[in-house]
């Protein structure tokens, strides 16, 4: 790597990239042509004699032109990317993209035993947020659909790691630290970020392009972050003067019970409390399932006789 500056090396770095990277670009060689497609991709990390081993997954149908090229040379390499961003001035030289980036070679492999197929779709789902429901220890699969997927074991036998982030001394005024070793950053929320932690609670986020514009005009975001993982978020909306309106308070499943949704919520009332007017005071609302209520209480929030009124607008073109 000619940058060796931006050469992550620990092993449990790269694999924190890869879990927050939704797409794994397969690059293969078909018909003696370079031939890359983008594939939905879950993984496993084992232990063979000390050694840490990666293993990545991904499915498609039963024959095709991903197959055929695997069937005719199995050496196949893929890279991966999370937090991607650009940022820069009115110097075009000044432009630079952030991010935070994956490589790895190995030898792919059809599975054809029932069970590997299954395991690896497993991973496939487990890393793309599917949430196995309680008292459930096996995903269960349809069996004509499991006979007409092929799932690709890639065994990973080479893996680097490359990262290029905002510097901190840039960020001084936008991130601190906790007693306990978080960074918590101020109005840095990304697109990406804000998808990532979305699906680790709820699901399926909402479209890129959407999430790009509430991030672009959202009030105040702070997040938190375990070394580069987000891990939570929270953002408010308003006006500073009459009302705001606190949105997706999200703690990564991971992290539950740390005390993170305490800290998020401090945050946003100290934001609050620093840009009202003196003297006043400012409505500061949200909308909390009835399990969470008794959080939100600690705060000093309380339930209204007012009930909450929503519609999802279809915006036409």
């Amino acid at each position: 790597m000619r940058r060796k500056d931006r050469e992550v090396k620990d092993f449990s770095e790269i694999i924190d990239i890869l879990s927050r990277s939704k797409v794994l670009h397969l690059a293969l060689i078909s018909d003696g042509k370079p031939y890359s497609v983008p594939v939905n991709f879950g993984y496993t990390v084992t232990e063979d004699n000390g050694a840490k081993k990666l293993s990545v997954f991904f499915h498609g149908a039963g024959e095709g032109k991903k197959l055929d090229a695997i069937k005719e040379n199995p050496a196949v390499s893929f890279c991966a990317e999370a937090c991607a961003d650009v940022s820069g001035g009115a110097n075009a030289c000044d432009w630079t993209c952030y991010y935070e980036s994956v490589i790895g070679f190995g030898t792919a492999t059809i599975l054809d035993d029932k069970q590997a197929c299954a395991n690896g779709l497993d991973a496939i789902m487990l890393h793309n947020g599917y949430k196995i429901p309680a008292g459930v220890k096996v995903i269960a699969y349809n069996a004509m659909y499991l006979a007409k997927t092929a799932v690709v074991k890639i065994d990973v036998s080479e893996l680097t790691g490359k990262r290029h982030v905002k510097k901190q001394e840039e960020n001084n005024m936008n991130a601190k630290k906790t007693a306990d070793g978080f960074t918590i950053k101020y109005n840095e929320l990304s697109a990406n970020e804000f998808m990532f932690l979305w699906e680790s609670v709820w699901g399926e986020p909402p479209s890129l392009e959407q999430t790009e514009l509430a991030m672009k005009n959202t009030l105040f975001r702070v997040s938190i972050f375990d070394g580069q993982k987000i891990v939570a978020m929270a953002r408010a909306i308003g006006d500073k003067g009459l009302c705001y309106y606190i949105k997706d308070v999200v703690v990564h499943p991971d992290y539950q019970g740390r005390g993170l949704g305490r800290t998020l919520i401090c945050e946003i009332l100290e934001y609050i409390n620093n840009n009202g007017t003196e003297g006043t005071e400012i409505a500061v609302e949200l909308c909390a399932m009835p399990d969470k209520i008794p959080f939100y209480e600690k705060f000093g929030f309380a339930a209204n006789e007012a009930q909450r009124l929503r519609i999802m607008q279809k915006v036409a073109k």
